[in-house]
């Protein structure tokens, strides 16, 4: 039983570290599982190795980690299905304390007068692609005429949150915005160019900007966004599938 402390810079195989700073507890192998217990400093201080911050607060984003295995003794590459990606908070209170549930206290809870929503649906991926792009393009004035946005006062959005079901063919999602509201088609080369948001498989389903930081969604009040900066009034959301 070992346990090597290992980096990588590039697509290949691991380089050994020249500082070995996990240390392994114990381990278990049966019922075709394995699962261990390791412990090493938050900073080692090792270039190679990346620091464990605090990862508490709602504000940041969690710990990406990610996983792959085989069934062998050696290293070798672990093929497309055996791995895994994440993210983990190292440092929250409880496990049982939801990056969903904190977003619902701070947002829902805390203030927020309302949310507006940016789905695909009913579609159909095909099936005899391996990979597929689809999008949709929305206006805010669409979201006020459909979702009741208001537009009599400065309105911003503070967070996003992803409603992934099923999501299981999904590897991410991006979100563009325009100041410009016409557009001739829905497409990536005549619609909104500017990334507000992008999630990618692993990723915390949720997302906030810092405390008293917003982005001017809509205004159409006397003030009309003057030294707010120029407002959204389009966007395209592209959701990327792999079958």
């Amino acid at each position: 039983k070992k346990l090597l402390d290992a980096h990588s810079v590039a697509y290949g195989r691991p380089k050994i570290d020249k500082q070995q700073d996990w240390t392994l507890l114990s381990s278990i192998a049966e019922d075709g599982m394995i699962m261990f217990e390791a412990e090493r400093d938050l900073d080692t201080g090792d270039p190679m190795d990346w620091p464990f911050e605090d990862d508490s607060s709602l504000f940041k984003e969690g710990t990406k980690i990610i996983a792959a295995w085989g069934d062998t003794e050696e290293m070798h590459y672990h093929g497309p299905n055996n791995r895994l990606q994440g993210e983990v908070r190292f440092h929250a209170d409880s496990s049982s304390v939801r990056d969903e549930d904190m977003f619902d206290d701070i947002v829902h809870k805390g203030g927020g007068e309302g949310s507006i929503s940016l789905r695909m649906n009913n579609f159909t991926v095909p099936h005899a692609w391996e990979t597929w792009y689809e999008w949709k393009c929305v206006t805010v004035a669409d979201l006020v005429r459909e979702q009741g946005l208001p537009n009599d006062k400065p309105v911003h959005l503070i967070g996003f949150e992803m409603d992934l079901d099923p999501g299981i063919l999904l590897h991410h999602i991006v979100l563009y915005y325009d100041t410009q509201e016409s557009y001739s088609k829905c497409d990536p080369w005549h619609s909104a160019t500017s990334m507000m948001l992008i999630w990618n498989k692993g990723q915390s389903k949720t997302f906030l900007f810092p405390e008293n930081i917003g982005m001017l969604l809509a205004d159409e009040s006397e003030r009309g966004g003057k030294g707010l900066g120029m407002r959204p009034k389009s966007f395209r959301l592209e959701l990327h599938y792999e079958n």
